[in-house]
């Protein structure tokens, strides 16, 4: 039956950013894209990265006295995207280290005027291999440490996708 809908097609570009969806129905509700694949939302047009898989259960008709169900399946993705999407937050630290006297006024000991810029930076992708080894240099500073997490989308106990969160501090 799913052979007999649809499928919707969307493509905006805007700067040097390319967006897009793909919407499509099946009979069970298990999308074949996961978030880090690429898929064509346009016959000849760019390969976008998934950033977003969305289903919903669409009830089509009754047979019987009963509900055809179809599943709605959208993807979402993006070409500005390198590891799909990211998200950062910085902190700036003293440069230096604080006491506190005997009369408990506080004291800050400046090494100097520049603060310490940390970054905490959650990327995620398909792939549970780290981004980025302690040490080594990422986005403008030194990986001090990165956290792997499988996270799961589940409908009514139905494993949908999967992917995997790399959480990385940097400092600078």
């Amino acid at each position: 039956m799913a052979d007999k809908l649809y499928r919707a097609h969307s493509l905006e570009k805007s700067g040097d950013n390319t967006s897009g969806s793909l919407t499509f129905w099946e009979d069970t509700p298990v999308s074949p894209f996961n978030v880090g694949d690429t898929f064509t939302p346009v016959s000849g047009g760019p390969a976008l990265t998934v950033g977003k898989v969305s289903i919903k259960d669409n009830v089509i008709g009754e047979t019987a006295g009963k509900p055809v169900r179809q599943w709605q399946i959208t993807v979402e993705g993006s070409s500005s995207s390198s590891l799909p999407e990211s998200e950062t937050s910085i902190t700036y630290e003293l440069n230096g280290a604080t006491v506190r006297t005997v009369a408990g006024e506080f004291i800050a000991l400046r090494r100097s005027t520049t603060p310490i810029t940390k970054k905490s930076i959650t990327v995620y992708s398909n792939s549970a291999e780290a981004i980025a080894t302690p040490g080594s240099s990422y986005q403008g500073g030194i990986v001090t440490s990165e956290n792997i997490s499988k996270e799961t989308i589940k409908d009514n106990g139905t494993v949908i996708s999967s992917y995997y969160r790399h959480t990385l501090e940097v400092e600078a």
